[in-house]
Order: structure tokens, then C-alpha cells, then sequence
């Protein structure tokens, strides 16, 4: 069919369906594929990112705007049409070429003149356009029209017309059709949940085309958070995530490379990010969702929503150059585009050898018609109803027979088919609700599971949680007023004690970069709360009149990286010297405590994850660890007979586990006889700690270390063999720790026997230590 030598004009549906069939019969021939945008922006001209900021910077038009300005340069020629919009682009076509940001492809025209260029059928050409390929000799690709559909069949409702096309699929399928074959058209954003409902129930792989944007990713959001700190920094916070999202990351920057000023940069990224899917279709063998244009062969073509509203598709007059212009530039009108459109539609579906045309009735409780091609198309319009007696799915038989139960006992409405789902659905346990976790039996992870200290301890408050959060990603991501005080101190604290800026300046800076606006409210609290922080430095720095550990690093992140799972964690500070003997600290902006109690249960372990990297991760060779603690910010404890500054004072104090090797403490706080750094830090006058000081040996923190790799690898054993059932703790049977604040009350439907009673630990005997909390 096709010549040597030859350039194809087609999108990339027909480009992959030729190249199946030159592969299938194993055809080799030198062809050429491009798409019409690609051929005339080499045949005329086309643009590139300098281009748009050039734009960008000098007229400050939305990214949108500025394409579409360029996309419309090609239709004005260089003299004055009197009308504003016109000239407007003579205007910018003619700055941009002595700027020298419109690119032209001088040897392209050379490049075609011993090509044959074929058009796919049906590839809509605007004057100029019919003109250049008429110049080419340009062959039309002819679909031949002897098909012609005798009717389309209407349902009352979506739901219907969706069960009905399931249905007609599920028998192909059992009949030995090839999926692959199978093709949906014309399915828009409001079919896809019923589609995916109704493709489930009947056991049918469907890809939907449902592909969320890259600007909606982890990875993306990290990214854009750290950019004003410069993009290869910022490539580096996310450099352990999914690798190929971080690849089309680098790629868009790496267009954007010449832009120096990080607002224009970011806005570009944003817009770019948007427009860039991430596709999540991990199916082989599947139905697909097509154009009406997708080159139609032997394929199964359910054209769906056959409604006068949604299809033929119908343009109207909104674009830059409107219908009263176009004749200035040589352009069809919206009326001929739509006569044009219509007719390649009608012999599109008369080129079809297997269609099923579906259209509904009513679309919620609104009214809605059939499409104009109705009559073109002389279509008997048949009324359907489902056939009971032909059957493809007991699960949504049963689901259809609970429904006609529910009708008659909530409002006495009694199908006349209820009686043949009687007679054939014996039990259907109606009116029964088994809340349980049904195990999954496809493997959920291919790769080594990520962890950090939420997720595991999500995974020990209640498995189903963890399912919910983790594998399902449920989470409503909520950034508080809390959670912007607490980010807010880490940010201070860290570029305080890093390069010692004005706090009220750092307040500004996080504000601004994070482009957040505050209520007078808010305002007024955080003003009140960064004069805190300015009290608390000077208390910090007091207490560090104590320490002789001269090195330090902070937000820093760790991680465990072995053959089983990867573990992160960010760790507030670390103060260490040249034999690598340190101390850990975490910042709080609330109440929490730090205890073993809870350790064996895989709860609270914060601080003991934290011990764990820094003893994993290999920034300290052999680290000796003096303490690890939590320091609490904002603290609501009142002391009595303290003055506001002594009881700032206290409430600062380190809350935690310290080493019982005195040589080794006294080079954190040299005043642990009575510590002014560690809260309960004390010493007896035998020379023994009171039992208050939370002490431990080196040798009991490595078996902490061990319990907790060893309740890590247990985690990772049991989320990869899908272990998510629904199983919330108490304490001693009488603490939930884990349902009071969960936000997936109300998908669990947990019942009383579902919780799992732990004990507290009361000594470190599970350790093999002594008692000493």
C-alpha cells in the first residue's frame, strides 16, 4: 500500500496500528511517521521554551495564552489587516523573527521532494494546509464506507447503557474474541466510575485512560518546595523516590535551563508538571478506550453516549480568530468545520465492520436526546432492557436482586423479575455486613517497600490503617495551622543555629517561600510564637555552655537501606565529635514522651528509629551514642513556685534515654550530677543515678537497635504477604491508641472483638537489662 521513501501524516493511534501490521507481516519499509502539528511546524515554522519566556517576561501573558498567540502566527502575513487581533500577531511574528525566536527549517522543504506523503483518512485541513499538500501531490488514505449500521440502542439510564456494554463484552470474551480487539469510543469523564464499577463486576481488564498528572505527585510537590534552594538541591531531596518520575522531572528542567530568576522558573515547571501525565496503566491484555478516529480494521467498537450533545463533537466560535476575521486569513468557519467534521464522522462509522451504537434516555433526572446522526445515518432507535435470562455475572445478578429487595422493603415496590433472581439466588446474605478484611491475593509490592517512622507506626496501630493510608492512599493531605507552627520552628531553629539570621527575617523568608497567607489571627499567633523561639534560643544557647561536642548537623536524613526495605528518617540534630560520640535530638511543638513501654508493640518508636539509622546508616563508621531525646517546644506543663524563665527553663530540658558511661555523659552535660540540660538527670551521692534519670547501658541500646530491625523485618514480612486486616490495640485493655483520632472511622466499621490487647513493658527485661525508666 505505502511507497518507499515515504512520509505518513497521522496521530499516533494510526502510527501504532500501522507499525502492528508491518511487524505482523513482517513488512520492512523506509517510512517516515509524523503528526499534521509536526509537519507544518517544519514545513512553516515552529517555536521553543525561549520563545515562550521571551514572551513571558516582556507582555507577563499565562503560559496558555502565549500558546496560543504562537499557535496562530502561521495564519498572518506580513502586512496590515486593520483589526486588532490580526495585527497584533503580524506585530509579535515580526519582533520575534528579528529576535531570531521563531525557527525556521530551511533544508525541510528539500528533504521532501523525492518523498511520498500519504494524509490518514480523515485528517482535518484548513485552506492553507489543503494548499501546501495539494503542492506535495499528498495521497488521501480512503477507508472504504460499506459498512452501515442498522440501528443504536437506547437505555433509560448511564448505569444501563454501561451493564449492557459489560455485558455484550463479557460474551465476546467467552465466546474467544481477542480483548485486544475490543475498542470503546466516545467515553467521557462521567461514564469512567460506572465503567470501572460495572468492567470489575464483570471480570473485564479496561484501561480508562485515568492518568493522573506529574504535578500531583510526591515527587513534584518535594521538588517544588525545595526550588528556591536551588534546582539541584532540590533534585536531591527527591533523588531516592520513583525514578522515573524524577527522569521527566529532569527533563522539563533541563528545557528550562536558561531561566535564572526561580518564580519564573517555578511558574514554568508548574505549568509544564500539569500538562504532563503520568500513565498508570499496568495492564497487557485489556479493552481500550479510542478516538473515533483510531484506524478501525476488524476490531469490536462499542460507540458509547450516543447523545446529540456528545457527539459528533461540535465546535464553536472561541477561538482567537473568530468567525468575522477568518476570511481575512484564509480560514474555514466554525459552520464548515462542523459540516466537515460531521460528514468524516458518518463515513467513519459507515468504515466500521463490528459497531454496537449505545445512547441513554436520561442522564441523572435530565432529559436527553439522540445525536443528529441519527437520521444521517437512518438508525432505528431499539428500546433495551435487560435479559435476565442471559447471564455473565453472578456478582452483579446478586447486586441487582439486593437492589430490587431494597426497593421492596424500604418503599414496597415489587419487581416482576424479583422472583427469577429468587429462584435462582437461594442466599445472597442479604441485609448482612461482614466488615473483616478479605485478604488480597495479587502481589502488591514489586519493589522493597519504603518505610519511614508514620507508616510503621500506622502499620502498629491497626494494619487496615496502614492498608488504607499506604497501599489505597487515602490520606486527605491537610496542611494545618499546627503543622505550619511546627515546620515554622524547624526552620528557624535549623538556619539559627546554622548561620545565627534574624529570627523575625526567617519567619518572613518560610512565609514567603512557601506562599502562605495568614489570617490576622494566625498573625498575631505566630508573632507571639517567634518571640518564644527568641527565649528559647538564648536557653539553648545557655545549655550548650555545657556541652563539649564541637560538631553537629541538622535536618539531616538517614537512611537503612538493605535487601528487605528502605528506611528514612530526618533527624532534628546531631551534636558529635571526632570520635564520633553523640547525641540525638528531636524537636517537639508538643506534649509527646519517649518510653520503651510501648517498644515491643512496634508504637512509639520515634527516637528508637532514630537511634536505629544513625547505628545503620554509614555517615558515623562506629558511632558511640551518649543520648538520644526529644526536646519539647511550646510545652503546656505548669511548675509550680517557678518563675515564666525557669519554667521555660525546664520544660526545654531534654526528655530521653541517656548512657549510663559518666566519661561519655559529662561531654554532653557536664552538669548531669544535677542537669541543667537533662530533664530527671541526677546523681545520688553513692554515685549511682536516681532511677527518674532514664539511663541505659551501650550495651541495651544495641539490643534496641536489634528489637527494632528485628520488628521492621517482621512489619515488611507481613505487608508483603498482604496482612491488613482490621486489628486497633489498647493498652492493658483499657488505652485505644489507635482509633480515637483515625480518620478511616467510617470505612472500617471495627467491631469489639476486632481490638488486640498490649501490655506495657514495665522493666527492660525484655532486653535482658534492669528496670530503670
Amino acid at each position: 500500500m505505502f511507497k518507499e521513501n515515504a512520509i505518513i501524516i497521522c496521530e499516533n493511534d494510526y502510527k501504532n496500528k500501522l507499525l502492528k501490521e508491518f511487524n505482523e507481516n513482517k513488512v520492512l519499509l523506509n517510512v517516515n511517521f509524523m503528526t499534521k502539528k509536526e509537519f507544518l511546524e517544519a514545513y512553516f515554522f515552529s517555536y521553543n521554551e525561549k520563545t515562550l519566556y521571551y514572551i513571558y517576561r516582556k507582555y507577563q501573558f499565562k503560559i496558555s495564552i502565549i500558546k496560543m498567540y504562537l499557535d496562530n502566527l502561521r495564519f498572518v502575513q506580513n502586512k496590515n489587516y486593520n483589526n486588532e487581533k490580526l495585527d497584533f500577531l503580524v506585530k509579535l511574528k515580526e519582533e520575534l523573527d528579528k529576535e531570531k525566536l521563531l525557527i525556521y527549517d530551511d533544508r525541510f522543504k528539500t528533504f521532501l521532494q523525492d518523498k511520498t506523503i500519504y494524509l490518514a483518512p480523515y485528517i482535518y485541513l484548513e485552506n492553507d494546509e489543503e494548499k501546501v499538500f495539494k503542492s506535495l501531490n499528498a495521497i488521501q488514505i480512503k477507508n472504504d464506507t460499506n459498512y452501515k449500521p442498522v440501528f443504536a440502542q437506547m437505555f433509560k439510564t448511564i448505569a444501563k447503557e454501561v451493564n449492557y456494554v459489560c455485558k455484550r463484552i463479557a460474551k465476546l470474551i467467552l465466546n474467544g474474541e481477542n480483548i485486544n480487539n475490543i475498542k470503546l469510543v466516545n467515553v467521557p469523564e462521567e461514564y469512567k466510575n460506572l465503567l470501572e464499577r460495572y468492567a470489575y463486576l464483570y471480570n473485564i481488564p479496561i484501561n480508562l485512560n485515568i492518568n493522573s498528572c506529574l504535578y500531583g505527585t510526591r515527587e513534584a510537590k518535594l521538588f517544588l518546595s525545595h526550588l528556591y534552594e536551588g534546582k539541584d538541591n532540590a533534585l536531591d531531596k527527591i533523588k531516592k523516590l520513583n525514578q522515573d518520575i524524577i527522569t521527566k522531572i529532569v527533563n522539563i528542567c533541563n528545557k528550562y535551563f536558561f531561566i535564572e530568576d526561580m518564580n519564573d522558573l517555578k511558574t514554568f515547571l508548574i505549568y509544564e508538571f500539569k500538562k504532563t501525565n503520568i500513565n498508570q496503566n499496568l495492564l497487557e491484555n485489556y479493552v481500550e478506550l479510542v478516538s473515533i478516529n483510531y484506524p478501525f480494521k476488524e476490531e469490536y467498537v462499542f460507540l458509547m453516549n450516543f447523545n446529540i450533545e456528545s457527539f459528533p463533537k461540535v465546535y464553536k466560535d472561541d477561538s482567537y480568530i473568530t468567525d468575522n476575521i477568518k476570511k481575512m486569513v484564509n480560514l474555514k468557519s466554525v459552520n464548515e468545520i462542523n459540516k466537515i467534521v460531521k460528514s468524516n464522522t458518518i463515513n467513519i462509522i459507515k468504515s466500521i465492520k463490528n459497531i454496537v451504537i449505545t445512547l441513554k434516555e436520561y442522564d441523572l433526572e435530565k432529559k436527553v436526546y439522540p445525536s443528529s446522526l441519527i437520521e444521517d445515518l437512518d438508525l432505528e432507535i431499539l428500546n433495551e432492557e435487560d435479559d435476565l435470562y442471559e447471564s455473565y455475572s453472578i456478582l452483579n445478578d446478586k447486586l441487582n436482586y439486593a437492589m430490587k429487595l431494597d426497593d421492596y422493603y424500604k418503599y414496597g415496590i415489587l419487581d416482576d423479575n424479583i422472583f427469577i433472581y429468587k429462584n435462582t439466588y437461594q442466599d445472597i446474605n442479604y441485609f448482612t455486613y461482614d466488615s473483616s478484611y478479605k485478604k488480597i491475593k495479587q502481589k502488591i509490592f514489586d519493589k522493597k517497600i519504603k518505610l519511614s517512622y508514620s507508616s510503621i507506626n500506622k502499620y502498629f496501630e491497626c494494619k487496615f490503617k496502614y492498608f488504607l493510608s499506604k497501599v489505597l492512599y487515602l490520606d486527605n493531605y491537610k496542611i494545618t495551622f499546627g503543622a505550619l507552627i511546627g515546620s515554622l520552628y524547624h526552620h528557624i531553629l535549623k538556619e539559627y543555629l546554622e548561620n545565627k539570621k534574624d529570627i523575625m527575617l526567617l519567619k518572613e523568608e518560610y512565609l514567603n517561600n512557601n506562599n502562605i497567607v495568614l489570617t490576622k489571627k494566625e498573625a498575631f499567633y505566630i508573632n507571639k510564637i517567634v518571640k518564644e523561639i527568641e527565649t528559647d534560643l538564648i536557653i539553648i544557647d545557655k545549655q550548650n555552655t555545657y556541652n563539649t561536642l564541637d560538631k553537629r548537623v541538622l535536618e539531616k536524613e538517614f537512611q537503612d537501606n538493605n535487601e528487605h526495605f528502605i528506611l528514612n528518617g530526618f533527624i532534628d540534630k546531631i551534636l558529635y565529635n571526632d570520635k564520633e560520640e553523640l547525641v540525638i535530638i528531636d524537636y517537639k511543638t508538643g506534649n509527646e514522651n519517649i518510653s520503651y513501654k510501648l517498644l515491643s508493640s512496634g508504637l512509639s518508636m520515634q527516637l528508637f528509629l532514630y537511634l536505629y539509622l544513625v547505628k545503620k546508616d554509614s555517615y558515623f563508621n562506629n558511632p558511640k551514642i551518649i543520648g538520644f531525646y526529644l526536646q519539647h517546644f511550646l510545652h503546656s506543663e505548669k511548675i509550680c513556685d517557678k518563675s515564666p524563665i525557669e519554667q521555660k527553663e525546664a520544660n526545654l530540658k531534654l526528655n530521653g534515654y541517656s548512657n549510663k558511661d559518666i566519661s561519655l555523659l559529662e561531654k554532653f552535660d557536664s552538669s548531669f550530677k544535677n542537669s541543667k540540660v537533662i530533664r530527671g538527670m541526677k546523681l545520688k551521692n553513692d554515685g549511682n543515678f536516681y532511677s527518674n534519670s532514664k539511663t541505659l547501658s551501650s550495651e541495651e541500646m544495641d539490643s534496641m537497635v536489634f528489637l527494632v530491625e528485628a520488628i521492621l523485618n517482621e512489619a515488611v514480612e507481613k505487608i508483603n504477604n498482604n496482612d491488613f486486616q482490621i486489628n486497633p490495640k489498647k493498652v492493658n485493655n483499657k488505652d485505644d491508641v489507635s482509633c480515637p483520632y483515625c480518620p478511616y472511622k467510617e470505612i472500617c466499621y471495627k467491631k469489639d472483638y476486632y481490638y488486640e490487647n498490649i501490655k506495657q513493658e514495665e522493666d527492660l527485661s525484655f532486653l535482658g537489662g534492669d528496670n530503670n525508666d
